[in-house]
């Protein structure tokens, strides 16, 4: 009988301790949600592209644009306000430490990886296009590392990419058959006297450009042919204009010591691609079109397109 009071005393102090974390300063108002699980299946549930997140809306409702949460195991602030995370991306290291969850694409990839490492689908016995699908997929995911989750099929495609990047690494080093890619040059970096190359970081630098060029690019140039599509008077006034760089509301490169390497590269990529795209090309949507976010976005049926070649009539319109 005492044992299941004190039993009953302890959880109910667990249970309020996780509900009510301490701080040094004073927290955002916000709920924690359930133990451990905190309101991480809310977070996840799968909702549609336009507009912003009903988890996202609900709170902001309820707690004003700052409040904390628990998501996947993990006590979390979020911020909506741009001022706030415009503060945050210029501070980091100084006020503020990030932290990060463990937890046209396949033309791109293709692209991407032959450029890198030589690496041919078609011919390939390890389908590294597969895995690293699966890794990317799982990137935000809960935390459940057994077999059948999506947390599970993460990692063992992530190990799958990594073992055939250095499978490919060994065997280029054994023979020294030049491929012209990038790979020659970081062999060739490697080889030279004090360098800071080595077989670990240059697997990761790999790793880290097929993640560049995968998922951010390509995601980029799709959503770009999908909303000129919706909107014909964007198509007809984008002749001869220029980008947006965007300001402190829009942050799709990050800021601070986190701004991307690759913005302005990314950003001539995207401009080269729209210029002509727009100018050479006509395309019509086929099938697809539906995008959702999960919390990444999702194309669950695909998104086809039927292009054509413009006439040159029609370029000099």
């Amino acid at each position: 009988m005492c044992l299941t009071a004190l039993l009953i005393v302890r959880f109910s102090h667990w249970v309020y301790t996780w509900g009510n974390p301490k701080c040094n300063g004073k927290l955002p108002p916000g709920s924690m949600g359930l133990p451990i699980i905190g309101e991480t299946l809310e977070f996840f549930t799968p909702h549609s592209f336009y507009g912003i997140p009903s988890f996202i809306t609900k709170r902001m409702a309820r707690y004003g644009p700052l409040f904390r949460t628990s998501l996947v195991g993990q006590k979390v602030i979020v911020s909506t306000d741009p001022e706030i995370n415009y503060y945050i991306f210029q501070q980091e290291g100084k006020s503020f430490i990030l932290w990060y969850t463990e937890s046209f694409m396949k033309m791109m990839f293709n692209y991407s990886a032959k450029k890198l490492i030589s690496y041919d689908e078609s011919k390939a016995s390890r389908k590294l296009k597969d895995n690293f699908e699966a890794f990317m997929y799982g990137l935000i995911s809960f935390p459940l590392n057994i077999p059948g989750t999506t947390y599970h099929a993460c990692l063992k495609g992530r190990k799958n990419v990594v073992k055939a990047v250095k499978d490919i690494f060994e065997e280029r080093k054994a023979t020294k058959m030049p491929h012209n890619d990038f790979l020659d040059h970081l062999l060739e970096e490697m080889n030279k006297e004090k360098t800071i190359l080595n077989e670990a970081i240059i697997v990761d630098m790999i790793l880290v450009l097929l993640f560049a060029t995968y998922e951010s690019a390509s995601t980029a140039m799709t959503l770009i042919v999908k909303f000129i599509s919706d909107h014909p008077k964007v198509l007809a006034e984008l002749t001869g204009k220029e980008l947006h760089s965007g300001s402190k509301t829009f942050m799709a490169f990050g800021g601070g010591v986190r701004l991307c390497v690759g913005a302005d590269f990314a950003k001539l990529q995207f401009a080269i691609f729209i210029h002509y795209l727009i100018t050479k090309y006509r395309w019509k949507f086929t099938k697809g079109e539906d995008i959702i976010r999960r919390p990444g976005l999702v194309f669950p049926n695909g998104l086809t397109i039927e292009i054509s070649e413009k006439v040159r009539s029609e370029e000099d319109e």
